[in-house]
């Protein structure tokens, strides 16, 4: 039914479910945005957004994310349309009864997915389901309220708490109107703030030169003056127009982000690889488009380090690039995650900042975070959370690699392992990195992301890996392809902007002779490997021979009955110690 398993469309369902207004971007994505003013935050919003993964539109490719990014909060094999709120059953073949919606119409500068075309054309975030009917009505007309008379009034059903009833203008309905011998189309209010949100990112994301692959690009522009706002006749357009902007502002005042948006948001983000600022930061438009930049929060810092220097605790980290700062805040914890306790009472000007108040005798774990403020009083979200550490040396106390499934078509996953006696967080800190058919640069590098308990099991998988797979895998990643002959490395951050390698299999740059590596019958072609039970630590050194069984147990291809738990020797577990990132 879709390009998602039914597991994923599960997991799907939860998140539009219980996706609160209180919640963040992924710690560390809007990093390098410059709060200072309008210029810096529209400069540097462009430049976070800009290379974003290109679905494409005409080959159909884009039909089933947008199908579970429209899913009805309810039902996920329905959607609900942008326009009419309706629910329509999701429909996998040419006989949809709805359409795919162009919030900025494309005769509106990009009528070709080709050339100038190439991106704003395919973009999803710009993109909704739409009832057919309704999206012939709306046409091509730009957005804007349609108060005066005469006018079309476009009713909405009721569906997921929202829409219904028609008669009064505006109630819930969708408008057509004329001003100024110009017909302009009103979207319903349980939607208004996602269309403008929509043309606010097209005219931040796309402001001329190239995507970083030379493929060239318009400038899109949301603006006021109606007589701006042209068809580009057929050819794509350098500078192309749509509005009306202070009516999309005003949408966007009146109906915020809400868990529906927010939950289509994190499904597009999956796959396009890049973010609708306005959704995550709302205030931002108010700063970019109507002047008002008093509400707009510093970046959270990056690459903060906890470390020890004669038995005390020295912090650090990147300094950010605003110039409107007073300083930054210190927090910490003994529990991974927070809550935490603010360490400095007055914000520190410097980079670098030492615990007194702590005595690294004491042996606790400590998890650190940091924040900048500017000065407008207003305070960044935490950085990614740093570890004091005691005890460097300890074994086993970071992930392993515990299973490896080289299976059939796209049964591949990876299983890991934490045998240490803390929890190990997984965002922001752990990637895996494969390298293809001997290369010696990672074609692939996948962040992983939650946490794994002490004991307990993470599992990676490819998103159309069998049922059995994906019923005890963590997350899915749609790169994670390897064969027999492709080296697979597990890092960690190692919070200077690099990584380490933790754990490995194969030996990177070099290609083994039949398309696997080998050795007394185990294998890591069309096999499963499973860690022997006494290996704690990882094998660093991924550069060197590799030989599988002599940590590995080879099972035939396609067994599954491993996944999700790893047996370890108790008389070989690790010591009690503290955990180190």
């Amino acid at each position: 039914m879709s390009r998602f398993s039914v597991a994923a469309r599960l997991v799907l369902l939860s998140v539009l479910l219980v996706y609160t207004a209180g919640a963040q971007p992924p710690v560390g994505y809007w990093a390098e945005v410059d709060t200072t003013d309008a210029g810096t935050l529209r400069e540097t919003i462009h430049e976070t957004i800009r290379g974003h993964t290109r679905v494409p539109f005409g080959s159909g490719a884009n039909w089933p994310v947008l199908e579970e990014a429209d899913a009805h909060p309810e039902d996920p094999d329905y959607i609900l349309d942008i326009y009419k709120n309706d629910n329509m059953p999701v429909s996998p073949t040419g006989s949809r009864p709805y359409d795919r919606e162009h919030v900025w119409p494309r005769s509106l500068g990009f009528p070709n997915e080709t050339g100038l075309g190439r991106y704003p054309f395919s973009d999803m975030h710009a993109l909704y389901l739409c009832d057919r009917q309704y999206n012939n009505f709306r046409s091509n007309h730009p957005f804007r309220n349609v108060p005066g008379l005469p006018r079309d009034e476009f009713p909405t059903d009721e569906n997921a708490g929202m829409g219904g009833g028609s008669g009064v203008y505006p109630e819930n309905s969708n408008w057509r109107g004329s001003i100024g011998g110009r017909t302009y189309w009103q979207v319903w209010s349980g939607r208004q703030g996602d269309a403008a949100r929509a043309i606010l990112y097209m005219d931040v994301r796309y402001e001329g030169g190239e995507h970083p692959d030379g493929t060239p690009e318009p400038d899109l522009i949301a603006v006021n003056n109606a007589s701006l706002i042209q068809s580009s006749g057929g050819e794509n357009a350098a500078v192309a127009y749509m509005g009306i902007l202070d009516d999309m502002m005003q949408w966007h005042r009146d109906d915020p982000p809400n868990d529906i948006e927010r939950g289509r948001h994190e499904v597009i983000f999956e796959v396009q690889n890049n973010r609708n600022p306005f959704i995550d930061y709302p205030e931002w438009a108010e700063c970019l488009y109507a002047g008002d930049c008093s509400e707009v929060a510093p970046m959270e810092p990056k690459n903060l380090v906890a470390s020890l220097d004669e038995g005390e605790i020295v912090l650090s980290w990147d300094s950010r690039p605003e110039t409107n700062l007073t300083g930054y805040f210190l927090y910490r914890s003994s529990v991974s995650g927070g809550p935490y306790e603010r360490v400095n009472d007055t914000p520190v000007t410097d980079t670098v900042y030492t615990d007194l108040s702590i005595f690294p005798e004491d042996e606790v774990p400590l998890y650190y975070v940091v924040t900048a403020e500017n000065d407008r009083g207003l305070e960044s979200t935490f950085s990614i959370e740093a570890v004091a550490d005691f005890d460097f040396d300890a074994p086993g106390m970071d992930l392993i690699i515990s299973e490896y499934v080289e299976g059939s078509s796209f049964n591949k996953a990876l299983e890991f392992h934490n045998a240490s006696p803390a929890s190990i967080e997984l965002t922001g800190r752990y990637e895996v990195w494969i390298y293809f058919n001997g290369a010696d640069e990672a074609q692939s590098q996948i962040a992983l992301s939650g946490e794994v308990a002490p004991g307990e099991v993470h599992v990676l998988a490819h998103p159309s890996a069998s049922s059995v797979i994906l019923d005890v895998a963590d997350e899915t990643d749609s790169r994670l392809l390897h064969n027999g002959d492709d080296a697979i490395e597990l890092r960690r951050f190692d919070g200077n902007g690099g990584s380490v390698v933790v754990d490995s299999l194969g030996e990177v740059g070099y290609l083994p002779d039949g398309g696997a590596w080998t050795g007394n019958g185990v294998s890591t072609r069309d096999q499963t490997l499973v860690r022997k039970p006494g290996i704690f630590e990882g094998r660093a050194d991924s550069g060197s021979p590799f030989d599988p069984s002599e940590e590995w147990i080879g099972h035939p291809r396609d067994t599954f009955d491993f996944l999700g738990f790893h047996e370890i020797l108790p008389e070989e577990a690790p010591a009690e110690g503290i955990l180190i990132y």
